[in-house]
């Protein structure tokens, strides 16, 4: 839906070029070959899988942050437009490396159903009774004792960045948060004054809070 925004607003278009730009990159920036490995290992190494259910969203995400006439736009019309289809491209996986050695592997590893250690640079401050939501792309963690309001967001090639604390609610822990297509929202909770019944919807793409349920 945003995709289609872009081209028809901003006149921006999704090249297969630009797809494989992008795996090249998660392959190269990547901090733990095994983990990416895992990754892709769910989707059967099929390179067109991987660039439609993870590269794209990365894509479409990263052009709309950089668009700011767009948002109005795509929350008044977001319920009337398709979802472009993924054009036709022999997409290539990129061999990995790992501390500076090439993986000798034609493919990737079928592995599965093991725990693999995440990176913990940049990770926001270690909690409990946060909430976590997966939002296509990455994983957006918030909240938790003791009562933060602040949180994270873990990305498949390894990385952690903080969430905007622009409009961010009151800190809480054992709070509901869900994701909503294109928001995570946050209700209820306890906070340092008891338990509350307000709660916010985070924009990942516009980094802010929006206080709707106040």
């Amino acid at each position: 839906m945003k995709e289609q925004l872009l081209s028809d607003y901003d006149k921006t278009s999704i090249s297969s070029e630009n797809l494989q730009n992008e795996l090249n990159r998660i392959v190269r920036d990547n901090k733990n070959a095994t983990r990416l490995n895992q990754y892709f290992s769910l989707f059967d190494n099929n390179a067109n899988s991987i660039v439609k259910c993870l590269v794209r969203p990365i894509v479409v995400k990263n052009l709309w942050r950089k668009n700011t006439n767009a948002t109005k736009i795509y929350r008044d019309q977001k319920n009337l437009l398709a979802v472009p289809e993924t054009t036709e491209f022999d997409y290539i996986i990129p061999k990995f490396h790992n501390d500076k050695e090439f993986l000798a592997k034609n493919t990737l590893s079928q592995e599965s159903d093991i725990w693999l250690t995440m990176s913990s640079a940049d990770a926001p401050q270690a909690r409990y009774y946060h909430t976590a939501v997966w939002a296509g792309s990455e994983m957006i963690v918030w909240g938790g004792f003791s009562y933060f309001d602040t949180g994270g967001r873990y990305v498949v090639d390894g990385n952690w960045t903080a969430t905007g604390s622009n409009n961010a609610p009151s800190g809480r822990d054992r709070h509901t948060g869900v994701w909503a297509g294109d928001s995570m929202i946050i209700w209820g909770g306890d906070t340092i004054m008891g338990r509350t019944d307000t709660g916010a919807i985070y924009f990942p793409d516009e980094l802010i809070f929006a206080n709707g349920f106040e």
